[in-house]
């Protein structure tokens, strides 16, 4: 998807369509304006984009899974880095090196009261921790089937 606004500022060919979209809630209906089609340049390399052309999007450009597999890009965690098209390797995040070789990893559990909470992409959880975790602590939110407040239809 890509933000209208943005489309517009770079001239991007916009089609009309008559296509429908959900947001990840499932129920709340996006805004479309059309798709567009984009050519994408990086080191000589040519990726493609095929976008829906959304009026509220948190961020410019969202492009996951089709967007990744159309044009080879591949995320490996453990090494943090990213590679497009088989061959161009582009490092992202901190690379804490004193880190890197534990085998040992520490976990921590919070817990909180349950909540329909719905987090969308660009959009933050803001929680409370405790003020011993060090540094650069990489949170994971899980949900939890099992709670109360969740229905399932």
């Amino acid at each position: 998807m890509i933000k209208a606004s943005l489309a517009h500022d770079i001239g991007c060919p916009i089609s009309k369509i008559s296509q429908l979209a959900l947001q990840a809630d499932g129920r709340t209906l996006l805004s479309i304006v059309g798709e567009t089609r984009l050519s994408l340049s990086r080191n000589g390399k040519t990726l493609t984009l095929e976008a829906l052309v959304v009026e509220d999007l948190d961020v410019d450009i969202l492009a996951g899974a089709p967007f990744m597999t159309c044009n080879a890009i591949a995320v490996r965690p453990a090494k943090h880095e990213i590679i497009i098209a088989g061959s161009d390797i582009v490092p992202y995040g901190s690379r804490n090196s004193s880190f890197k070789y534990h085998v040992v990893r520490y976990c921590h559990v919070l817990r909180t009261r349950p909540t329909n909470t719905t987090i969308w992409p660009g959009g933050f959880l803001e929680v409370d921790i405790p003020i011993d975790f060090p540094p650069d602590t990489q949170l994971a939110v899980e949900p939890r089937v099992e709670s109360s407040s969740l229905s399932i239809n």
